[in-house]
């Protein structure tokens, strides 16, 4: 892993060193995969992807970007930076659309491809997982308010974590457990003001995306393994087991600008014609 040992006068020379026209920091090993394949499909060429280190050296290379003019692109997780304001609109600074690039992975045509395929079929389930994704959604809304009303007041607590799994109403449900998320809320919601919580619904509704996108793409990842599980199961009648790694690689695997949901593909792909016209 990389830190920002660099000067900026070193980072701006870096494209020369590595004989590349873009120098693109992401935030980790695994976001690699991602970013090459979306950069790729959508015409970025003569780049080499570095690994950052993490969240907070991601944000000081996009630091070096906006205040010293760095030579370098900066490709990264959007995480809740539209809510605390920290957002930069800066052509060498990409975003995903949503929370995180696990949440453009787990897309309603992407889940759909890969449960077809593991069943070996030509049929869609797009429209099982957007249904899935909109009662999901119902069952996420006050945590996601919490998660933004915690982002304006300092990040003091843990709303979701990186898992939802303790908010499941069994080990292979796919959808929140409304109790448990209505205690979990009732128990954190007395650390909010008032105040906080009409700004974190009034920031919420000016977002204007739906849920899935800004609830943590990890956050997911349990609901959408046993999901998927569950299709599998009804389609073909047995269990099958698949870890965390594994659905990772296989999503990764069938990732294809085509199958990113339109707005999020779109929004990729503006950032990318500003970057190639910068």
């Amino acid at each position: 892993m990389e830190s920002l040992s660099y000067s900026e006068k070193a980072l701006s020379a870096l494209p020369l060193f590595h004989r590349k026209k873009y120098v693109i920091y992401v935030e980790g090993p695994d976001d690699i995969l991602f970013w090459d394949n979306v950069l790729q499909q959508l015409g970025l060429t003569n780049y080499i992807i570095k690994p950052a280190g993490g969240v907070e050296e991601i944000k000081k290379y996009s630091f070096s970007i906006i205040e010293a003019s760095a030579n370098i692109v900066v490709a990264r997780d959007r995480d809740y930076e539209d809510f605390d304001g920290t957002i930069h609109n800066h052509p060498r600074i990409i975003y995903t659309y949503g929370h995180s690039i696990e949440n453009s992975l787990q897309c309603s045509r992407i889940i759909s491809k890969l449960i077809a395929n593991y069943l070996r079929s030509t049929s869609s389930f797009e429209q099982e997982v957007a249904n899935w994704h909109r009662d999901f959604e119902g069952l996420a809304q006050d945590l996601l308010l919490l998660e933004i009303a915690n982002t304006i007041n300092s990040k003091k607590y843990e709303i979701t974590g990186k898992s939802c799994v303790k908010f499941l109403p069994t080990n292979k449900a796919y959808l929140l457990c409304s109790k448990k998320t209505k205690k979990h809320y009732e128990n954190l919601i007395l650390n909010f003001s008032d105040i906080h919580l009409e700004t974190a619904a009034s920031l919420l509704s000016q977002v204007k995306k739906n849920i899935i996108w800004l609830v943590r793409g990890h956050f997911l990842t349990a609901a959408s393994l046993n999901f998927i599980k569950h299709i599998v199961k009804r389609e073909r009648g047995s269990d099958f087991s698949m870890d965390h790694d594994s659905f990772y690689t296989m999503l990764i695997s069938i990732l294809n600008i085509s199958l990113l949901d339109d707005e999020d593909r779109n929004y990729l792909n503006a950032q990318i014609t500003t970057l190639l016209a910068a």
